[in-house]
């Protein structure tokens, strides 16, 4: 954590050694160092956000808060960043002081290193990106439900085969947007096993789709627990293996 003091009339900024070495720049002998040095090195696509955070401070004497990334700067702690060359990232807090005339006259504040927070939002989102592009372009019905069995998520298979859009079917139960009542009844006391045992199950399920056409699934389910281990509903992947099921059953009639 660095901290520092911000002249806004002067436009000099004064900040203890981990403030400047956050910024990797020389203070003057005062200690201090004009707004200016500290905006060179932050990274230009950065810069106009900055600016636009002091404009805000100054003028209208908003807190002044922004992140953004510093060129070429060490870690406070002189490891340099977690990987290599890439910019850090800080994040910048102050509150403004008026003078007796109402003008923002000077803001004291803290700067935090974010650079691991920054990484580990940046590793999520292409996480995330890929499952989810995964998720879409399967052909198996991949889905969530909560504790009393609605639809929470799925997939554009789930949707397939359900044949209704998600408004129709996210927060309802297979009672509600299956059109056979029978394997809406299946689906959902094996659901309940889930919920009650707290173990993943392996089911065979038959749902027909919208059009009346049979299909066996082969369903791996697993229970979804919240942060204290609570089961708080599951999750599912479904695959059609009705063609598989007809090859078994044609070879085991040859071989009778």
């Amino acid at each position: 954590v660095g901290t520092f003091e911000w002249d806004t009339v002067a436009q000099r900024v004064w900040g203890d050694a981990n403030f400047a070495r956050m910024f990797g720049i020389a203070l003057d002998a005062d200690g201090t160092a004009p707004l200016d040095r500290y905006v060179d090195v932050i990274h230009p696509d950065d810069r106009a956000r900055m600016r636009g955070a002091v404009a805000r401070t100054v003028g209208y004497g908003d807190p002044y808060e922004v992140e953004y990334r510093v060129l070429d700067a060490p870690c406070p702690d002189g490891a340099g960043a977690p990987d290599g060359d890439a910019p850090r990232w800080l994040l910048v807090r102050a509150k403004p002081e008026r003078d007796d005339a109402g003008r923002v006259v000077r803001a004291a504040g803290v700067c935090l290193d974010v650079t691991a927070r920054k990484q580990a939002e940046e590793a999520l989102r292409r996480s995330t990106s890929l499952l989810q592009a995964v998720s879409e372009s399967t052909g198996d019905v991949i889905y969530a439900k909560d504790r009393e069995g609605r639809l929470t998520y799925g997939n554009p298979a789930t949707f397939a085969l359900i044949g209704k859009g998600p408004d129709a079917a996210l927060g309802r139960t297979d009672a509600e947007f299956l059109s056979d009542p029978e394997a809406a009844r299946r689906v959902m006391t094996n659901d309940a096993v889930i919920m009650r045992t707290g173990r993943a199950h392996e089911f065979e399920e038959v749902v027909p789709l919208p059009d009346g056409t049979v299909r066996v699934w082969a369903s791996s389910k697993m229970p979804y627990r919240d942060a204290e281990g609570r089961v708080v509903g599951l999750l599912g992947v479904s695959r059609d293996i009705t063609a598989r099921k007809a090859a078994e059953e044609r070879l085991a009639a040859e071989e009778r």
